[in-house]
């Protein structure tokens, strides 16, 4: 049986697909499972075809928002006018469909977003690149993570007390974030040091934080932030 004839093929079908995507998606998924494929050969298609239904909605979302920026003059109508432009569109579309996550999709999509706004300058446009190229190697919970520091960096930081211990700040931000894991925080914490968006640990054990700033962000970090978090 091949799972192509599985997917929808008359009208009623397709419009299920557009108001229930991730239901189609389950049916199709469903299919090619109990299809007797080869199992190496069911995990490709079956990986193939979610991919591919995340990569549309990435794309249809976008565009959406486009025509929607377009149309409240928020984004010029040639919003790709320059060369720069293009290779900032271009390096969020090859993430797109090198399947990127959700999050690192909304990081990248709003650093290019900002990038094209009306009084958006050519600086702002080759920052927004190098930006980018950071962003697209984000896990989720780097994001998260990032922007959960911004968050607390936008608060009055002495609700956080004069923090200096990084085990509590770990603790506070497995809460913060929703990882619930320090160690999930402590693996992301330690990729952005290396990305040079948060500051390192002080003493000679790593066991402290610089006191006077919990969010831990660097020059660098507040600005990739400032760019891809959603006001």
């Amino acid at each position: 049986m091949r799972v192509v004839q599985r997917l929808p093929q008359t009208v009623s079908s397709i419009e299920k697909l557009i108001r229930e995507p991730s239901v189609v998606l389950a049916e199709v998924v469903t299919g090619a499972l109990s299809a007797g494929l080869e199992p190496s050969r069911g995990i490709l298609v079956v990986g193939r075809l979610i991919q591919a239904v995340i990569k549309n909605e990435f794309i249809t979302q976008f565009g959406r928002e486009l025509t929607e920026l377009r149309n409240e003059g928020k984004i010029p109508q040639d919003y790709i006018a320059t060369n720069q432009d293009k290779a900032n569109l271009i390096e969020l579309m090859q993430a797109i469909d090198e399947g990127v996550t959700e999050e690192t999709f909304r990081a990248m999509r709003m650093i290019f977003i900002r990038s094209i706004y009306i009084d958006s300058s050519d600086k702002e446009k080759m920052l927004a690149y190098q930006l980018m190229m950071i962003a697209k190697q984000f896990s989720s919970a780097e994001v998260m993570l990032l922007s959960t520091s911004y968050r607390i960096k936008l608060t009055t930081l002495a609700q956080y007390g004069a923090m200096h211990s990084a085990n509590e700040w770990l603790e506070l931000m497995a809460i913060e974030t929703g990882l619930q894991l320090k160690e999930l925080v402590a693996i992301a914490e330690d990729k952005l040091i290396q990305k040079m968006l948060y500051t390192d640990r002080r003493l000679g054990d790593k066991s402290g934080i610089h006191q006077g700033d919990v969010s831990r962000l660097t020059p660098l970090g507040l600005q990739i932030c400032e760019r891809m978090v959603e006001s």
